[in-house]
């Protein structure tokens, strides 16, 4: 059965990212969520999506430059009825919200896509959070810098690492396992289609995420309808509703 996955959340009806977000997706349904991972300036691991904030009057404050506690000083409920005051969590408190159920766990760590040797310093402190936490089986940590990823599986063997790309990757399965990922995280179709070759038989997971921009013109429940028909291990997407509600059809 095809997993479903809601990224950053039930974010139609919270914050994004938010513990709420989170929380609300996982009692609607989903197997799991996929979230954006940063590291702040003291070294601090955040769920947020954006390289920036609005911080202290600057609308471009970067996440980098800040503290964990000047952090949690944004509100990103701004403009959400009923989650004005709504902070940005800290993977810490997203895994201690998950700790009492069996729900799934995709870490998408935003690091810098020049890091050219290693793995990155966030990459680094996810591992050693999932390491601490004993979440081997239930998170997989992903990133697009796969020199980053294919050093954390160098480094910490027993966790899981995935593969984010947007474009089609020549014998992509094949690319995955000799790295020593055990998924691949394809965005769109398109990518998804050349991923599911050969990847059972090498033991690579497909998750495959939909996407949603302007100038996409293929609309989400259109792209699920297209994966789930590929027969991909799990979807990441923002209508997570309307994702098990098809599986259901095409089972």
């Amino acid at each position: 059965m095809t997993l479903v996955f809601a990224r950053r959340g039930a974010a139609d009806v919270a914050p994004e990212n938010s513990l709420a977000a989170i929380e609300q997706s996982l009692r609607r349904g989903a197997d799991g969520v996929e979230i954006d991972v940063r590291l702040s300036r003291d070294a601090e691991l955040i769920a947020l999506r954006g390289a920036s904030v609005l911080y202290d009057g600057q609308p471009k404050a970067l996440v980098e430059e800040l503290t964990l506690a000047e952090l949690k000083t944004v509100d990103i409920g701004v403009g959400r009825e009923g989650f004005a005051g709504t902070r940005i969590p800290t993977l810490a408190e997203v895994v201690e919200l998950l700790a009492g159920s069996d729900a799934h766990l995709i870490l998408d760590v935003k690091e810098d896509p020049q890091h050219g040797e290693g793995a990155s310093p966030a990459a680094v402190a996810v591992a050693e959070l999932v390491h601490k936490r004993r979440m081997h089986e239930r998170v997989t940590i992903t990133s697009t810098n796969h020199v980053s990823m294919a050093a954390l599986a160098v480094a910490h063997p027993s966790l899981k690492i995935g593969l984010r790309h947007l474009v089609v990757m020549e014998e992509a399965a094949s690319y995955a396992a000799a790295v020593g990922a055990i998924a691949l995280h394809p965005i769109a179709v398109g990518a998804a289609t050349g991923d599911v070759h050969g990847a059972r038989a090498l033991g690579v997971m497909v998750c495959a995420s939909t996407l949603v921009a302007e100038f996409w013109p293929v609309t989400e429940e259109e792209q699920l309808d297209q994966l789930f028909a590929l027969g991909v291990d799990a979807v990441v997407t923002d209508s997570y509703q309307s994702a098990l509600n098809r599986r259901g059809v095409s089972a």
